[in-house]
């Protein structure tokens, strides 16, 4: 038994014997001549951004073979790189490009053999950053109005650091303005005595979060061509149907009428020749005097942004002597500056020759799937006193309300009333959809935009005229549900003349 742990014990002996050598020849493949020594590397490496540099800090390693540190910026193609003394901690790579960079500080030992490194990585800011660019330019919007300037000033940020206006004046002097956070508070700015035909332009100096530096930002003009919002671009689309607001409709309008909610009015200012804005001429409501009270002041069209178009419709009476006419007390409160002209309600206009309804049908989509309050043929006795009104419900449904007049009629325009019956109050759709067609199978769309809006007071009218006359032969009126606790819609009439 002994004899056979010792046999066991010398085989083991044996095994390792063997094992050592196998490792020391596989070593001696890798090692070359013996075993690498590493320059001792920097710890510790931090990149901070600055304008067009990089500023990099570190920890040097106590290995005394370092003989110098070195610094190593790279991004794609693009390399910068430093040789430095072995004491020095810091540096900045200067007059850097766009781009993320990698970043290795290495020990440098003798015969320039080189640490290994702890990669980081940063992007300097230059003028192509996307936060560079998209730093404030301090004015969101301007206008010129004859020799003056209007501004639009955007919210102060403690960033800002300096701010210029440069422009020349009606003397012929160069002149700087401070746009201090003053003016910024101020929101809207005018400008007077400004010489137009001269470059207007800003200067900027601020600072970036993450930056080291404070930046100088490159110079921008003060253009003259208009930048419109998209909310008067929507109404000159349905209003004055123009799919693109050009020099001949700029310069062309001397009145503007405006009759439902609008987000602002500031872009009166692009017209140089307006004389006069209408404010709710086509607000055609039923003239009642119980109506109106009942339904109070709610239904008044509403300008979301009234300070800034109030400021701006101020300096146009003052500057160029605007008139504003208003029709009932849509727009602005009681409390308004503003120099207005009321002319009272306005009338739906007596000319308009309606055609017989004398023959015609009417359906909708949704007949089987809702009961009728009031009938869908009260829809075409043009009388806002008799309404169509489903049963409330519980979904919202959509009607294709489509009109048959059993042969082809020229059509000039087209009125849509809403309901003037107490009941209905909540029901009243804001728009409509409207489609004509000569087959009932292909439609188009009747005017120039999908949706037409309407007013929401009691037995108010929309009439819409078409541009120039059309056939057809039937009419489809697209309304929705409303929901005010149930679901419902109602319509007062609808007549084509």
């Amino acid at each position: 038994m002994v004899k056979r742990i010792y046999c066991a014990w010398m085989l083991v002996a044996a095994f390792a014997m063997t094992g050592c050598e196998s490792l020391e020849d596989t070593y001696s493949d890798y090692a070359g001549d013996g075993m690498i020594r590493y320059v001792g590397r920097c710890a510790d490496v931090t990149v901070t951004p600055g304008w067009e540099r990089l500023h990099i800090e570190w920890k040097n390693n106590l290995d005394p073979a370092v003989e110098n540190i070195k610094v190593v910026c790279q991004a794609g193609s693009i390399i910068r790189d430093t040789l430095l003394e072995a004491q020095a901690t810091s540096c900045d790579i200067r007059g850097m490009e766009d781009g993320n960079y990698q970043v290795d500080v290495y020990g440098v030992g003798e015969g320039g053999e080189l640490s290994l490194s702890d990669p980081q990585y940063s992007r300097p800011y230059t003028y192509e950053h996307e936060e560079v660019r998209s730093f404030s330019l301090g004015i969101v919007k301007h206008f010129f109005v004859g020799n003056n300037l209007v501004l639009f000033m955007d919210t102060w940020s403690d960033r800002f650091v300096n701010f210029k206006l440069h422009y020349t004046g009606t003397d012929g002097q160069a002149k700087i303005l401070e746009l201090s956070d003053e003016i910024f508070a101020e929101k809207y700015y005018l400008l007077r005595d400004v010489d137009v035909s001269k470059d207007v332009f800003i200067t900027r100096e601020g600072r970036i979060e993450g930056c080291l530096d404070q930046i100088r930002f490159e110079p921008y003009e003060l253009g003259t061509d208009p930048m419109f919002s998209a909310s008067f671009r929507g109404w000159v689309r349905e209003h004055y149907r123009l799919d693109e607001i050009g020099n001949d409709f700029v310069n062309g309008m001397t009145s503007l009428e405006f009759d439902y909610d609008i987000l602002s009015l500031e872009d009166v200012l692009y017209c140089p020749n307006l004389e006069k804005i209408e404010l709710g001429k086509h607000r055609y409501l039923l003239n009642d005097e119980s109506m109106l009270q009942m339904y109070g002041d709610d239904w008044c069209s509403v300008v979301s942004d009234l300070e800034k178009s109030e400021f701006v419709l101020k300096v146009a009476q003052e500057l160029k002597g605007l008139k504003i006419e208003r029709w009932h007390k849509h727009y602005f409160p009681a409390t308004t500056t503003l120099d207005i002209t009321e002319m009272g309600i306005p009338e739906v206009p007596a000319d308009l020759n309606y055609l017989s309804t004398s023959g015609w049908t009417i359906a909708h989509s949704q007949e089987g799937n809702v009961s009728e309050q009031f009938p869908l043929k009260n829809l075409l006795d043009n009388n806002s006193a008799t309404i169509w009104m489903p049963l409330s419900h519980t979904v919202l449904l959509s009607y294709d309300i489509t009109i048959d007049m059993q042969a082809e009629q020229t059509i000039n325009g087209i009125k849509i009333v809403q309901a003037g019956m107490e009941s209905a109050l909540g029901f009243l759709p804001g728009s409509v959809q409207i489609e004509v067609s000569n087959d009932g199978y292909e439609w188009e769309m009747f005017a120039h935009v999908q949706d037409i809006a309407l007013g929401n007071g009691f037995g108010e009218a929309m009439v819409y005229r078409l541009s120039e006359p059309r056939q057809a032969r039937y009419i489809k009126v697209s309304v929705s549900d409303r929901l005010t606790g149930v679901m419902n819609v109602a319509l007062g009439d609808i007549a084509v003349f």
